[in-house]
């Protein structure tokens, strides 16, 4: 099952110090889709400390972080192996919805509504 992923970013939490608006955490999800189309997240919260750039001059203001930066962020606090752990709970889930609608030709829904 190849499965593709990419990183979404919910909220930036914030602090007045050092800078107003200085982000401190950030809740981010690993969304993942197989080649059926099937496809879930895992939810993530990642903690900031006041980047060593702040004093040499390359701080980020709020306003003109992108996206990309702060996924940059999530991945270095994160590290190679808690990202594989993130990315094999996502697999996990998308093998429950095959192992949960074993023999059926249509499928369960997850909810009754």
């Amino acid at each position: 099952m190849a499965i593709t992923y990419r990183w979404g970013i919910s909220q930036l939490k914030r602090t007045s110090s050092p800078n107003p608006d200085t982000v401190n955490e950030i809740d981010a999800y690993l969304y993942g889709e197989d080649e059926n189309g099937k496809n879930t997240t895992e939810v993530v919260t990642v903690s900031l400390e006041v980047p060593e750039s702040y004093s040499s001059g390359s701080f980020t203001d709020f306003d003109n972080l992108t996206q990309s930066q702060v996924t940059t962020w999530v991945e270095s606090v994160l590290g190679v192996e808690a990202i594989g752990g993130v990315k094999e709970l996502v697999n996990k889930k998308i093998a429950g919805f095959y192992e949960n609608n074993v023999g059926v030709s249509t499928s369960k829904p997850t909810v009754p509504w």
